[in-house]
């Protein structure tokens, strides 16, 4: 059984990977053509999309699954890095509309609260225990 915040962890992750990958879906032909613009591949936002669905379901799959410290700090540390590249392409991201920019924020803000929830008592005692119950603390799983 897992703690309550390691399954609200899943669930806002999941949500995050949805909420970051639907815009490319909507905007597909507006993407495409800034990438050729650019002299990019016209594929980059189908391959965008795919390495946020691989790198995301190896993630919460070693996190919510596995109990993995490691990966949980693979995750604290890719998403602080995309947060920091979020500012200087700020500019870009509104250019696509106010769809486009209304989900960017929502994920962040779903991704900051997945993250919160690996922080919380009962997740990082379960972590500790590489997803299992912790012999001197077993009420913390539902």
């Amino acid at each position: 059984m897992r703690p309550k915040s390691i399954l609200l962890f899943e669930r806002l992750f999941i949500g995050n990977t949805l909420v970051s990958i639907l815009p490319t879906f909507i905007d597909y032909s507006k993407l495409r053509a800034d990438a050729l613009n650019r002299g990019a591949a016209a594929a980059g936002p189908l391959i965008g999309i795919a390495t946020i669905l691989i790198i995301n379901t190896l993630l919460w799959y070693f996190i919510a699954r596995r109990g993995s410290r490691v990966a949980k700090w693979i995750l604290v540390v890719v998403y602080a890095i995309g947060f920091l590249t979020k500012i200087p392409m700020s500019g870009r991201i509104q250019a696509l509309g106010t769809f486009n920019s209304a989900m960017n924020a929502l994920s962040s803000i779903l991704s900051i609260a997945a993250i919160v929830m690996l922080f919380q008592q009962d997740a990082r005692i379960w972590l500790a225990h590489g997803g299992g119950p912790s012999p001197t603390d077993p009420s913390i799983l539902e």
